[in-house]
């Protein structure tokens, strides 16, 4: 079995210098208006695959809370694209199947008290609603106990 990498913290210089252009831009093209609720250390936060930029979206509404999102294994391929992901603090998963090892990561990440991000759907929504949770999550949740929450 292959020995986990250890996840880096996201970067700062992304999050708190380009994050809030990318803010900027939101409410300027789309009305943007940010919801008050504050993200709470050793976090995990559960969204539904709505659109082509969630990935985007999600980590603002709780910005300035910095998160490692899982992404699927397929985005690690592009070397460019893997060391974007690796930078921001990515955790990496086989889709469709069970990952220890990204399991393992996740759980290393709940450890030092960092909150992360998932879309446990893999893919988008086809109706644009939620599906039900993957099996192993609330494994997870029982584990580590972290701070839950679901965006709509």
């Amino acid at each position: 079995m292959k020995k986990t990498k250890t996840i880096k913290k996201p970067n700062w210089f992304l999050y708190f210098l380009i994050g809030p252009f990318i803010i900027l831009w939101y409410k300027l093209h789309i009305r943007y208006r940010k919801n008050k609720v504050k993200i709470k250390k050793k976090s995990l936060i559960i969204a539904p695959h709505r659109s082509y930029f969630d990935f985007l979206t999600v980590p603002i509404s709780v910005y300035p809370r910095r998160v490692h999102c899982v992404a699927t294994t397929f985005w690690f391929r592009n070397k460019k694209l893997a060391w974007l992901l690796n930078v921001m603090g990515c955790i990496p998963k086989n889709q469709f199947k069970a990952d220890l090892r990204s399991v393992i990561s996740m759980g290393e990440v709940l450890k030092k008290n960092e909150s992360i991000l998932m879309f446990p759907e893999g893919q988008m929504s086809a109706d644009g609603r939620s599906v039900i949770l993957v099996p192993g999550i609330e494994k997870l949740i029982l584990k580590f106990k972290p701070n839950v929450y679901f965006v709509d």
